[in-house]
């Protein structure tokens, strides 16, 4: 995954719990309003990621406050 230096100078395979520690690139949407929003359409979990040209997938981790890169939040919000 990659590699840390601590403070000697020693150099380390960075663990799993290191990766995920770095901060993302992407933009955290308001979830629940996102939810909301497409259920006042009427829309499923599908019809928005039809819609938007993004998988399922993508829509279920938006909603549920993980970042979504840049483009993917502008095509949502189209």
């Amino acid at each position: 995954i990659g590699r840390k230096v601590d403070t000697m100078g020693k150099v380390e395979p960075l663990g799993r719990e290191d990766a995920m520690a770095r901060p993302s690139r992407g933009i955290v949407l308001n979830g629940e309003l996102l939810r909301r929003s497409r259920v006042l359409r009427g829309w499923t979990r599908a019809d928005l990621a039809h819609a938007a040209a993004i998988s399922t997938r993508t829509v279920e981790h938006a909603e549920g406050g993980n970042p979504v890169y840049p483009s993917t939040a502008a095509m949502i919000a189209k």
